[in-house]
C-alpha cells in the first residue's frame, strides 16, 4: 500500500507544470498572434523570476538602470583612450633625438590623456551618485513581499523575410 502512495504522488507532481513550463505555455500561446510565422516559433529558454517590487512603479528604476548602463559604457570608453594614449607617449616619448613631430605627437597625446582621465573622474563619480540614487530607489519601491513573476523568453522564428532569427521578450 505504502508504494502504491508513493507512486501516486510521483505521479501527481510530475503532471503539475513547473512555473518555467507555465510561463513558456502563455509565451507561446500570445506569441502566436504577433509571429509572422506562427508555426516556425522554436523556444529556446525561459527563465522566471519572482518579484518583490510593483510593476507600475520600476519604470524610475529601469531609468536610473539605463544612464548607469551609459555611464559604464562612457567609463569604459575613457578608459581605451587612455590606454592608447599612453601607448602613443610611450612611441613618442622625447629623447635626444625626437623630431618637431614626435614631440608634437606626444604633446598631442598626453593632452588626450588628461582629458580622458578627467572624463572619467566626472563619469566615476556620477556612476556612484547613480548607483545610490537606484539603492535608494529600490528602497522605495521595494514591496517586501512576493508581487509576481518576471519571465524572460528566448525564441527563434521566421521574421517577415523568412529568416530566422533569435529573439528575448
Amino acid at each position: 500500500m505504502k508504494k502504491f502512495l508513493v507512486l501516486s504522488a510521483l505521479v501527481i507532481t510530475s503532471c503539475t507544470l513547473s512555473n518555467e513550463e507555465k510561463a513558456e505555455k502563455l509565451v507561446k500561446e500570445t506569441l502566436k498572434d504577433y509571429l509572422y510565422h506562427p508555426d516556425s516559433y522554436e523556444p529556446i529558454s525561459t527563465r522566471v523570476d519572482s518579484m518583490f517590487i510593483d510593476v507600475t512603479t520600476i519604470e524610475p528604476i529601469m531609468e536610473i538602470s539605463d544612464e548607469i548602463k551609459n555611464l559604464i559604457s562612457k567609463i569604459n570608453r575613457c578608459e581605451r583612450k587612455i590606454e592608447s594614449a599612453e601607448s602613443s607617449m610611450d612611441i613618442f616619448a622625447p629623447n635626444g633625438y625626437s623630431s618637431q613631430y614626435s614631440r608634437g605627437e606626444y604633446s598631442r597625446a598626453k593632452k588626450e590623456k588628461e582629458e580622458a582621465k578627467s572624463d572619467l573622474n566626472k563619469y566615476t563619480k556620477k556612476l556612484s551618485e547613480q548607483l545610490a540614487f537606484l539603492k535608494e530607489n529600490v528602497a522605495k519601491y521595494h514591496k517586501g513581499e512576493f508581487t509576481g513573476w518576471a519571465v524572460s523568453h528566448r525564441f527563434r522564428s521566421l521574421n517577415g523575410a523568412g529568416s530566422m532569427t533569435i529573439q528575448e521578450k
